[in-house]
């Protein structure tokens, strides 16, 4: 088998964007970070002039490995500089221990000769064992050498969701119990009536949120012939 490092190509968006659904970050909780529906979006909120490495099996389309260089502006020590990013790092399994990473890291040394940078930042997520073996723990002498400096947690929550506005109109029926501080209690019950929305939802506001709607009453003379429309009750 055979394998090409190269510089991607806009036909390549298609088969970097499976790798990336087939690489799940390991450790304890898997997820796999991908960019749908078109990779090259994403390399913009990494920094400017994204270059991305891919490596191809046997001259085909297929992308066995990926990896990115990104220019970023950052303060250091009190100064503004440019320095480099590294990111999107993947190998597919069946490709690993056949001195990809190696010619990978031939690649990018290239592309630094040609804009040489100051320093690089990486982030290896919590759990990835094997990363951290590969390029820190038991890195190779020709890698570069990545040093430890900070820690950070991304906070990750599940809610619960109810899906609204699925359609434009709800039929239903509709019980008003009084409960006056003070004067006659009147109740009102509408047996079938049409609800829908008018206005916006008051969310954020001062008072009390307020969500206006317009109902239609419908006849519902089969269940109550006395009272085809409504009941109001007095008391």
């Amino acid at each position: 088998m055979s394998l090409a490092v190269d510089l991607a190509t806009p036909a390549d968006d298609p088969a970097i964007r499976a790798l990336l659904r087939s690489q799940a970050m390991p450790g304890r909780i898997r997820i796999s970070y991908e960019r749908e529906p078109e990779f090259r979006l994403g390399c913009e909120v990494t920094g400017e002039d994204c270059q991305v490495l891919v490596a191809r099996r046997d001259n085909s389309a297929e992308v066995v490995g990926l990896a990115c260089r990104s220019v970023r502006y950052l303060f250091l020590n009190g100064k503004e500089q440019r320095l480099g990013y590294l990111g999107q790092l993947r190998i597919d399994p069946a490709c690993r221990g056949k001195w990809l990473v190696s010619r990978g890291f031939s690649q990018l040394q290239r592309l630094h000769l040609r804009d040489p940078l100051p320093a690089y930042l990486a982030s290896i997520v919590g759990g990835n064992d094997e990363a951290t073996g590969v390029l820190v723990e038991k890195r190779r002498k020709i890698f570069p050498v990545f040093q430890t400096v900070a820690d950070y947690s991304t906070l990750a929550k599940s809610f619960d969701q109810v899906a609204g506005g699925t359609q434009p109109i709800l039929q239903g029926r509709i019980r008003f119990i009084p409960d006056p501080s003070d004067g006659q209690k009147i109740g009102v019950e509408v047996w079938r009536c049409n609800l829908a929305p008018n206005g916006q939802i008051g969310l954020i506001a001062d008072d009390y949120g307020n969500w206006t709607l317009d109902a239609s009453i419908l006849d519902d003379s089969a269940n109550h012939p006395d009272a085809p429309y409504y009941l109001a009750t007095f008391e």
